[in-house]
């Protein structure tokens, strides 16, 4: 079985890299958070995977029906309507603005969605208003951040081959090519004929405030328990970086595979080389639901599934373009 599913993998465009898979895994979901600015008055925006096959139609359809369910409450302060704006800006784009929190008027959610190939997008960010404002965290006006929604959607496209994709991060089969200054992503991949399969991908380019330990280090408080099996731990290389893996099964049969790649500290290329981490599971509770159900893989098959996807991790040609201050810091 697991013969058959890697001897014709596919290439998949993920974040700054492109990797193999086994045919029928496919992504499920995931979102990028993008970041502008690196000071404490950093501003975001969160790229969210809504849909990985739909139509214009069908996107307008789900999408006034939300705003036709947001309409139905109202903001206890301004006694109106939380739905502030639903706009159709053509038949790929729809605009929605409405007010985050029953009790305040004070939050401001705004949504663009946008349809690039069959892959519908949200891009989502927050405005807070009526607040007094500090000079040492200035409130950004409403048309600011939606003047960064909009210039982010000109700067998405779709693709369709992954190693040609072009500068930007992958997401699913749209490439985000901004000019933020941080990304941190987490995406899931399923097969729908083994749905207790999962293999997610998370991704950040600079060091977290709060660094965790190295991943060995981390599960040496699991690694003696009776009820899981070691199959394999240690330093590995990943994509040409340095990386630990710790891979292990549990009595429930459910394969656990985790990877961690260290950031690496050179500035000008964080984007090359995030930290990185990846996950393999089969087995235990089924998504969205309550069952619970045993791995479709034996360990070994899911080692095997395993060392053929992460052995095809490898950065994305062209996937960082230069930047300005790139440029003149070389």
């Amino acid at each position: 079985m697991i013969a058959n599913l890697t001897t014709d993998m596919h290439t998949t465009c993920m974040g700054r890299f492109v990797i193999d898979l086994p045919q029928g895994m496919n992504t499920r979901g995931g979102y990028v958070i993008l970041y502008y600015g690196l000071d404490r008055n950093f501003k975001t925006v969160e790229v969210t995977i809504q849909n990985t096959d739909t139509t214009p139609q069908k996107m307008a359809d789900s999408i006034a029906a939300q705003a036709a369910k947001i309409a139905e409450d109202d903001n206890w302060e301004t006694k109106k309507s939380m739905l502030l704006e639903h706009r159709m800006i053509n038949e790929y784009a729809i605009y929605l603005r409405y007010q985050e929190s029953f009790a305040s008027a004070v939050g401001i959610k705004r949504e663009l969605y946008l349809l690039m190939g069959k892959t519908l997008v949200k891009l989502h960010a927050e405005s807070y208003e009526g607040l007094r404002d500090d000079p040492s965290n200035p409130i950004e006006p409403g048309e600011k951040v939606d003047e960064r929604l909009f210039k982010l959607a000109s700067q998405i496209r779709a693709y369709d081959d992954a190693e040609k994709a072009g500068p930007g991060f992958c997401l699913g089969q749209v490439v985000i090519d901004s000019d933020h200054d941080e990304e941190s992503s987490h995406v899931s991949f399923s097969m729908p004929q083994y749905p207790d399969l999962s293999f997610t991908s998370d991704g950040k380019a600079l060091t977290p405030d709060n660094e965790e330990p190295p991943l060995l280090q981390r599960m040496q408080k699991v690694s003696g328990r009776s009820d899981v099996h070691m199959l394999r731990k240690g330093e590995v290389t990943l994509g040409g970086m340095r990386a630990q893996e710790w891979l292990a099964s549990g009595s429930t049969i459910m394969t656990i595979n985790s990877c961690f790649l260290p950031f690496n500290p050179c500035v000008r290329s964080r984007f090359a080389r995030p930290q990185m981490s990846f996950s393999l599971k089969a087995g235990g509770q089924l998504r969205g639901s309550r069952t619970f159900v045993n791995s479709s893989f034996t360990p070994g098959e899911g080692l095997a599934m395993w060392d053929a996807i992460i052995k095809s991790v490898r950065p994305r040609p062209n996937a960082v373009a230069p930047r300005s201050a790139d440029k003149s810091a070389q």
